[in-house]
């Protein structure tokens, strides 16, 4: 819970948000000019509880107000909810600002998901009091202060385009950092007054009941002395008496409070339930931005694959031009060339979803993929977020044949890095598991196709000119499928209909790559990609 202690009576609060590795702690500490905020370099989260110290930006004091990962699940916990709890009572005298810290490595549009979340939980006024603040820019995107909104320009807009970057310590200097601290610490000076809603005169009217039975009681045995044994015992049971008062209605506030939390927890449920329980976080949903080329961070670097060497290596070892164990054309098992990595990065912490399967002959294994991932199972294709132990079977290897495995179980793990690889062949056997190398677009053997062709001039530009992209930052032709998707999402909500429809943008999109691409090469380059009914399949 809040180490109330610290809390500033009468003092605003300035809020640090953001999913557990975006560096809060780190710009908590950053802010305050001094270690008061524990940080690591793990996976783990370092801040289990809300933590509050005092913030002082020209004379003036906030609570500076540090949370654990609260956007790290879409179903809220009970520990979640009795720290956001906590974090209400903390913000009893209003909100001054609220930063929300992000990694500029990817962006996703689940910051659309946060902000809504942040809405329900602060309140519609709170739009005017964010301020973004993007962790990990490289040192270009540092020096220029220039960073691609495309995909969250919705986000940016919506708060007013508040932003600062945060140099990375390892590259910038003590004066570069503090020239950007200050730049953050005087948006924060310049909002507007602190902003209040109902959870928090709630909780101030509780803080309230409290402070007027302490002051009571002290007010009480001051006004006597020397009083009689009779006389105190009197004294102590009226005391009594309104303590007990004064903590029913501190309960009462509280148990509102509390209420309104589940009413949240229940909304937020009911739209994971919705979405198909994909969930995933800045670095596991991809919702609708990776333009179907792998662009969601889809596999750890010690996934293993199975090169023609018939060696075992994680794919963080792959080279351009290595190749390795796929499903081919007729379905039938061959190796295919790696023509490139998407993107690579070995730092990132992201979210993914580790399946645990059992093979027909008993042997175990286990796969970890991002939720918006596509896995061969149930003989089609679908996103790993959809995945079910009960009524699911992935397509694995044994015995140099591809047999379904039942699904033993599937847990949430955080991860340190990701890697996305491309392949001819457009599928991939990662640590056993037959995967597809795209993720995002609606998941069918059809898509598998159309994703294929719409890779084509890629596929045939490196076929003569070796690739040699290796960056955390999405490979600039699957950037350019996705502003071609974004274009279409736009032109079809004003043309065709009020409704996004995001599989349809995708398919049209993706098709119209493909058309272009057929009108500009022979049709040859498209290498087959049959049915998964097709399929070599053991049972």
């Amino acid at each position: 819970m809040l180490d109330l202690q610290n809390i500033q009576n009468k003092t605003p609060a300035v809020l640090l948000i953001g999913k557990t590795g975006s560096g809060k702690s780190t710009l908590g500490n950053s802010l305050c000019g001094e270690e008061v905020f524990e940080t690591s370099d793990s996976q783990e989260s370092c801040t289990s509880v809300c933590k509050t110290v005092p913030l002082d930006i020209g004379g003036k004091i906030y609570n500076l107000i540090d949370t654990p990962g609260l956007l790290d699940t879409n179903k809220m916990s009970l520990s979640i909810l009795l720290e956001i709890q906590s974090v209400i009572y903390g913000c009893r005298d209003g909100i001054q600002a609220i930063i929300f810290v992000m990694t500029a490595e990817r962006f996703t549009n689940e910051q659309d998901r946060v902000l809504t979340l942040i809405q329900e939980f602060l309140g519609k006024e709170s739009n005017a009091h964010i301020i973004v603040a993007f962790t990990r820019c490289s040192k270009r995107q540092t020096e220029t202060n220039t960073l691609d909104f495309s995909k969250i320009q919705s986000f940016i807009s919506a708060v007013e385009n508040r932003w600062v970057i945060v140099p990375n310590p390892d590259i910038f200097d003590t004066d570069t950092i503090k020239e950007h601290i200050n730049k953050l610490k005087f948006m924060i000076a310049e909002m507007e007054s602190p902003y209040t809603i109902n959870l928090f005169k709630l909780a101030r009217k509780a803080y309230n009941l409290h402070e007027t039975a302490k002051r009571g009681c002290i007010e009480e045995i001051s006004k006597t002395s020397n009083p009689t044994e009779a006389e105190l015992k009197q004294a102590t049971k009226e005391l009594q008496v309104e303590k007990e008062q004064a903590n029913k209605e501190h309960a009462e506030v509280m148990a509102e409070i509390e209420e309104k939390l589940h009413a949240l927890q229940a909304k937020s449920s009911s739209e994971t339930n919705s979405s198909g329980g994909g969930g995933g976080g800045d670095g596991g949903s991809g919702s609708g931005s990776g333009g179907g080329g792998g662009g969601g961070e889809c596999f750890t670097i010690d996934t293993t694959v199975i090169t023609s060497s018939a060696k075992v290596v994680p794919l963080s070892q792959l080279e351009i031009g290595d190749r390795i164990l796929c499903r081919g054309s007729g379905g039938k098992l061959e190796y295919s060339e790696v023509y490139t990595f998407i993107h690579y990065n070995t730092e990132s912490l992201t979210e993914f979803r580790t399946i645990f399967f059992t093979k027909p002959n008993g042997t175990k294994g286990r796969v970890s993929l991002t939720p918006q991932h596509h896995i061969f199972v149930n003989r089609t294709i679908d996103f790993a977020g959809h995945v079910c132990p009960k009524s699911s079977k992935l397509l694995v290897l044994q015995d140099n044949s591809l047999v379904l495995a039942s699904i033993d179980k599937i847990i949430t793990e955080t991860k340190k890095g990701f890697v996305c690889v491309l392949t001819r062949s457009g599928t991939l056997i990662a640590d056993e598991a037959l995967c597809s190398c795209f993720c995002d677009i609606l998941p069918s053997p059809t898509m598998q196709v159309l994703a294929q062709m719409a890779f084509a001039p890629l596929r045939l530009y490196t076929h003569f000119f070796r690739s040699a992209y290796r960056l955390p930052e999405i490979h600039p032709y699957a950037q350019i499928l996705v502003n071609i998707m974004l274009a279409f999402e736009d032109i079809s909500v004003i043309l065709m209909h009020p409704t996004k429809d995001k599989n349809a943008t995708f398919l049209t999109a993706i098709c119209f790559v493909a058309l272009m691409a057929c009108i500009c090469m022979n049709m040859s380059v498209f290498p087959p990609c049959p049915s998964v009914i097709e399929m070599q399949v053991h049972v």
